[in-house]
């Protein structure tokens, strides 16, 4: 038997970004000042005129999309022996237009001979623009990659025991992980390189090579009792499940 399916799904951004985009014309404003000195009027604080680079601006890209995936599935199947079958597919999916933040106004790096990106860790680093803090940029030009092979083994119910194995093989790949600080897994919530979306793309953080997962059940024989006996040790019946995947966000081969 071949089956497949494909299907395309639209994410909604989140009400906190929706929010920011329609309502806020998607700028955001914020002001901080370390060691402050002479401030008059606090809470209300006079801040026309902030000390260079205490702005921070967060602010959407022009023409956000909406983040998009492309599903698709193929798999075979074939009985191969009484009550077994055996079935291998691939499953897939691609991803556009899914959020990234970049960070514009970094510390100027250097480059080493290679060509990568070297960021200054010194807080008195200078940026490209004095006069800012962060500036930080929500994009929709991000893209995620995932194939895997699915291999299914299915014993159905006979001589009283089913059991049913299944193994995942898989990649999981993209140039933009969480963009909030607070759904990261041990990744950046900006993208490293902002002018270079290609320096981010890797194993994503939900990546998971292998997953493995078995469950069987056995259906005890019938001891031949009757009466108060048959009711408390007939009928019944063993299972169970086990399965061992390697860790999410690592490679391996």
């Amino acid at each position: 038997m071949l089956r497949g399916g494909a299907g395309i799904y639209h994410n909604q951004f989140t009400s906190g970004r929706a929010y920011s985009l329609y309502s806020r014309s998607g700028l955001i404003t914020n002001l901080s000042i370390n060691n402050p000195v002479n401030i008059i009027g606090f809470p209300k604080a006079n801040i026309l005129n902030p000390p260079a680079g205490s702005v921070d601006l967060r602010i959407w890209g022009p023409k956000p999309q909406t983040p998009t995936v492309y599903q698709f599935n193929l798999t075979l199947e074939q009985q191969v022996g009484p009550g077994m079958t055996l079935a291998a597919g691939y499953a897939g999916s691609r991803g556009v237009h899914w959020v990234r933040q970049t960070s514009l106004n970094t510390r100027i790096p250097t480059f080493d001979a290679s060509g990568r990106a070297v960021y200054p860790t010194a807080a008195t680093a200078p940026r490209y623009n004095p006069a800012f803090g962060a500036i930080r940029v929500v994009q929709t030009d991000a893209q995620q990659t995932y194939d895997s092979l699915q291999m299914q083994f299915n014993k159905r119910q006979s001589q009283n025991m089913n059991f049913q194995l299944s193994y995942t093989y898989s990649s999981a790949i993209t140039d933009s992980g969480a963009w909030q600080a607070a759904l990261t897994a041990n990744t950046p919530d900006s993208s490293l390189v902002p002018f270079d979306r290609s320096a981010d793309r890797s194993l994503a953080s939900q990546h998971q090579r292998h997953a493995l997962a078995v469950n069987g059940s056995y259906r005890l024989p019938k001891l031949g009792l009757s009466g108060v006996a048959a009711q408390i040790l007939e009928g019944w019946e063993a299972s169970g499940i086990f399965s061992a995947a390697t860790e999410i966000g690592r490679a391996h081969v």
